[in-house]
């Protein structure tokens, strides 16, 4: 065999390793947007914090429509947040920075938001517990538990 055989061979094995390795980017690629959120013990997964508080079938239906109703208000809180924070922003990079009352101002939209989250989640926990019959309250601490730890993890000590 020649050279120029080897070199047909080499080149056709090499295209086609470059078009697999293109093909396989491709198609591995992250999709745009931001990722899912953990499947944890929050209310991502409604149906495992169910099981924590012992829930019959009816309550946990109820549960889960908490739960998600609960999380579309936060997310249209956030989104509002999201618009508001931009313009929040620019006012660092204006000439006008340093003026403490248009940065008050600017941030107390974005302030208020965060405390209708924080109150929504409250009223969100009293809905929960209302759902509760007496011999279930027992397991509302350790749900409160289970959410407090993974929505507060506490940083590690170096």
């Amino acid at each position: 065999m020649t050279k120029l055989f080897w070199y047909k061979i080499t080149s056709i094995a090499l295209l086609m390793l470059n078009i697999s390795i293109l093909v396989f980017f491709y198609f591995s690629r992250p999709s745009m947007g931001m990722p899912p959120p953990p499947m944890d013990g929050r209310a991502e997964n409604p149906r495992k914090v169910a099981q924590i508080l012992h829930l019959d079938s009816e309550q946990e239906e109820k549960f889960v429509q908490l739960a998600i109703s609960h999380r579309k208000s936060l997310q249209k809180l956030t989104e509002e947040q999201y618009d508001i924070l931009g313009p929040a922003f620019l006012v660092i990079s204006s000439e006008e920075s340093h003026n403490v009352q248009l940065r008050d101002s600017v941030l107390e939209p974005v302030q208020l938001l965060e405390k209708e989250k924080i109150q929504a989640t409250y009223d969100h926990f009293k809905e929960v517990k209302k759902l509760l019959r007496e011999e279930q309250l027992v397991y509302f601490q350790e749900f409160m538990d289970l959410i407090l730890s993974t929505t507060f993890k506490k940083s590690k000590k170096r």
